[in-house]
């Protein structure tokens, strides 16, 4: 391909001014040269169109580049970076597979596919890619960084620590290894640590919504409301559709109440303390729920012989569902956590597994099971209006429910707490109960856990479907 000495001009001009982050200014120079046949002048467009936002013009421009010279590396990692930016994680990583097997060694690309393969839940393929960038580059602080994060998505959170410390030693400016590696010491508990990283990691990129969210959340749970809610603010500011941060404004009374809790939020929540959930919350907190449920369960069946159908909504490590293996014909269990479904599958206990909401998983199961378990699930979903009948519908006649809520005395049917957890006034669970065509077998006041030194009053339930267990 012969290449014009003005475009070789025009393009020299645009470089100086990406480089002077003139980006307007390059994208017009660019786009006036028009389709001459140059790879060069449409790969130059295509990442200053990146650089300033409009991924849509950089994805068309990165395919024609792609179009004259479909064997250049760089380009096609530059069209994985633009895809993945679209949300279009499938085709990224084709691109970055692309870019490798065509120029072995490429670190950028390799880091980009580890990327793409976090985002596809590929944890172990992505450890692997990031693994080897690492051995040719020992202190490379982007490989280091995301194979922190693909560390921690398979529970090895102090390996996962490491990398981000060495990230952060390679490249003490690095606000994303900071903001994880601030994430991580919050849920390790070292809240002062993970202060201190979140607060640096703002201070060099201070619209960083990772960092803002944890370091809003670390400021709730400090009972620091003002700076949380500025965090919080911050962060609608700059993604509007931020849907934690929304949430989280409602956890601090600072708007109205959601009916539920966001399913991101629940996930990486529950991803993040499954390690140590069960230590916390039977060690630390006296847990009590499913040791009540056992008994209410048993006291309901009486001497009614027990081979049942159990689904465990919300199962979690399976704290609750251990209790019933003895009663059990089968057992399915369904989290929003993977990494809890991997605890509780380590159990054995369990015939199915299943990673889905709860209203949508009970969507496809009618008459199906002789015993739902809902242990503490519902203290993430305030409005238990669709759970109820679709629990209904997927009973058998006879068959219960058992399940705990955090109580409220409150006349709405439910409140959202500080804690960042529903409770559901008894009231609201009998009207529930009574439109759902459920029967009410027991209902007896606990305390839940303690937290904080708080005795956490709650209840747990027994509704049955028909005139009593099957």
């Amino acid at each position: 391909m012969v290449v014009s000495s003005s475009n070789a001009v025009t393009k020299q001009r645009a470089q100086a001014l990406i480089q002077a982050r003139r980006f307007g200014e390059a994208r017009r120079v660019l786009e006036a040269v028009g389709d001459a046949g140059d790879a060069d002048i449409f790969g130059l467009l295509g990442l200053v169109c990146g650089m300033s936002g409009d991924n849509l013009a950089a994805r068309s421009a990165l395919e024609r580049a792609l179009a004259y010279r479909p064997d250049n590396a760089v380009l096609r990692n530059n069209l994985g970076c633009t895809l993945r930016a679209l949300g279009e994680s499938a085709q990224a990583e084709i691109q970055f597979r692309e870019a490798v097997r065509l120029k072995p060694g490429y670190s950028g690309a390799e880091v980009n596919l580890g990327c793409s393969l976090i985002d596809a839940g590929a944890y172990a393929e992505a450890e692997h890619v990031l693994r080897t960038v690492l051995a040719a580059s020992p202190q490379h602080p982007e490989a280091l960084n995301n194979l922190g994060t693909a560390l921690r998505q398979q529970g090895l959170h102090n390996e996962a620590v490491q990398c981000y410390e060495k990230a952060v030693s390679a490249q003490p400016e690095y606000a994303d290894a900071l903001a994880n590696l601030g994430m991580s010491r919050l849920f390790s508990n070292r809240p002062a640590d993970a202060e201190a990283c979140l607060r640096r990691a703002l201070a060099i990129a201070p619209e960083h919504t990772v960092a803002l969210f944890y370091l809003g959340f670390l400021l709730h749970k400090r009972n620091a409301m003002s700076e949380a809610e500025a965090c919080f603010r911050h962060i609608l500011a700059i993604d509007p559709g931020h849907a934690n941060a929304a949430y989280f404004l409602s956890v601090i009374g600072a708007s109205e109440t959601p009916p539920q809790s966001p399913v991101d939020y629940v996930k990486e929540l529950f991803d993040g303390y499954a390690d140590s959930f069960e230590e916390h919350l039977i060690g630390a907190l006296g847990y009590s729920a499913p040791d009540v449920m056992n008994r209410l369960v048993r006291q309901a069946l009486g001497k009614s012989p027990a081979s049942l159908d159990i689904l465990d909504l919300g199962c979690g490590t399976g704290l609750c569902a251990r209790h019933f293996t003895d009663i059990a014909k089968s057992l399915a269990g369904v989290d929003l956590s993977q990494r809890m479904l991997d605890k509780a599958g380590a159990l054995g206990i369990y015939d199915r597994l299943v990673q889905d909401d709860v209203v949508a998983f009970l969507g496809g199961q009618e008459n199906a099971f002789d015993l739902i378990l809902a242990g503490d699930v519902f203290i993430y979903i305030g409005d238990l209006g669709a759970v109820f009948p679709a629990c209904t519908r997927t009973l058998r006649n006879g068959a219960m429910m058992c399940f705990s809520i955090e109580k409220s005395d409150d006349e709405k049917p439910y409140t959202l707490r500080r804690s960042g957890r529903y409770a559901q006034s008894p009231g609201y669970i009998a009207q529930l109960a009574e439109a759902s065509g459920l029967r009410m077998v027991a209902a007896e006041d606990v305390v839940l856990r303690e937290e904080y030194g708080d005795k956490i009053a709650g209840q747990v339930y027994v509704l049955t479907k028909g005139s009593g267990p099957r």
